[in-house]
């Protein structure tokens, strides 16, 4: 169930690109996952020390 069909009135940081695939049937590439991991990471940890 989505959060926003469960009610969920909260307040997040997300990260997320708003370019257009150019291959979907491709699926991820490793590297970019990886990215974004690294960046929501520092994000909690940026929020965690109080500098965010």
């Amino acid at each position: 169930m989505s959060l926003k069909k469960s009610g969920f009135k909260g307040d997040f940081l997300t990260v997320f690109s708003d370019e257009e695939p150019l291959c979907k049937a491709l699926g991820s590439l490793m590297c970019v996952t990886g990215a974004f991991g690294f960046t929501l990471a520092s994000l909690a940890i940026r929020k965690i020390i109080g500098k965010l």
